[in-house]
């Protein structure tokens, strides 16, 4: 049986708030299994410091209202990242939460971050069938009664896209998960001598893996944990990936642990994503590029990799926006992504989430409002 996936455009033809718009959307999917004093948890990315494309605090705003109108407990939450910077930190995290326009007074809920200040508050869940026997993920998570994954649908330099599995994966995942997610992946320079020696990637390396020696950077591979943000920071294009193993790995390694994650919630979960500012590079970074298509809509179901599929499936069928990373704009009816992303194939994730029982390809949208 397909799963249901509801769609609510971003056009506002009937000028109604995006508020409204966005109550209309969980109105039709429903709340009902997020049952009174049953803490939520709303996985969030509270976007980096200067960047711009994270979902906008409304959005949350609103659906914390619907769920205080049915007495549940919600808070905001998202873990601490693998790289440098102030997500890296459950104190500074918090801060640039706040900062970044999430703070109480703005959304109405606590924000609390999953994996604790260092990163030590974790849940160890069993996972399977391949890649992992268990994984850990942020206790604060672990412990909620519920939880929905809020995710802004963009380009991503490893596994071609975010959307729900993602943020069920990296998102919810330990600083050690995130890693072992990771693990098939070394940074290598591109070879053609495009680095200029700036260091911005020996700022960002969480195990001093870096050095720049005679204008030029250079890596301690044995030291190296692949979580790949020197690809990321790197100004001038200088770094590529040298895979020990294919992305497709690392897109079935971020299935397991979405799925272990969704097996613990069971029924009380839910997934949105957010087709909007659809940029083509992930939000962990200190810039936003131009999007790649226009604004789409929101879209929301009880299964992620059926929420993903339709999504690629929008942003395919989509005409591409010039002044953007794609190679050609005029690129209606094909996949976005590999043209930003090469050798990066979109459907893994999606392929095998699927073939471990995540959820399935197979969808009806439902056009709300």
């Amino acid at each position: 049986m397909a799963s249901k996936v509801f769609f609510l455009s971003s056009r506002a033809k009937i000028h109604s708030s995006p508020a409204e718009r966005f109550r209309k959307l969980i109105e039709s999917i429903g709340l009902s299994s997020f049952k009174a004093d049953a803490s939520v948890a709303l996985k969030i990315h509270f976007g980096e410091e200067g960047a711009t494309g994270y979902i906008h605090p409304t959005y949350v705003r609103t659906l914390v209202t619907m769920l205080k109108e049915r007495q549940c407990l919600p808070f905001l939450t998202d873990t601490n990242t693998l790289y440098r910077g102030p997500r890296s930190n459950g104190v500074k995290h918090y801060e640039l939460a706040v900062h970044n326009g999430f703070g109480y007074a703005a959304v109405n809920a606590p924000i609390v971050i999953a994996d604790g200040i260092k990163s030590r508050s974790v849940t160890e869940l069993p996972a399977g069938p391949h890649h992992f026997k268990s994984v850990k993920i942020g206790s604060a998570i672990a412990e909620a009664d519920a939880l929905i994954s809020l995710n802004h649908f963009k380009g991503h330099l490893v596994t071609s896209f975010g959307g729900a599995i993602k943020n069920l994966s990296m998102g919810c995942g330990s600083r050690a998960t995130k890693q072992r997610m990771h693990a098939d992946m070394q940074p290598i320079l591109t070879g053609d001598d495009k680095c200029v020696g700036c260091g911005q990637c020996v700022l960002i390396c969480p195990v001093n893996a870096i050095k720049v020696t005679e204008g030029t950077a250079r890596f301690d591979l044995d030291r190296c944990i692949g979580c790949a943000e020197c690809l990321s920071c790197c100004p001038e294009g200088a770094i590529r990936i040298q895979w020990a193993g294919t992305s497709v790995s690392v897109q079935q390694k971020m299935a397991e642990v979405a799925l272990a994650v969704t097996k613990h919630f069971k029924t009380k979960i839910l997934h949105v994503n957010f087709l909007l500012n659809i940029t083509p590079e992930c939000d962990c970074l200190k810039w936003t590029d131009n999007p790649i298509v226009q604004d789409i809509g929101i879209l929301a179901s009880r299964d992620p990799v059926a929420l993903d599929q339709a999504s690629l499936d929008l942003v395919r069928d989509a005409p591409g926006l010039p002044d953007s990373q794609l190679a050609n704009p005029d690129c209606a009816g094909i996949d976005k992504f590999p043209l930003i992303h090469e050798n990066v194939d979109p459907d893994a994730q999606l392929a095998y989430g699927e073939t471990i029982g995540l959820g399935s390809r197979d969808y009806e949208r439902i056009t709300v409002g």
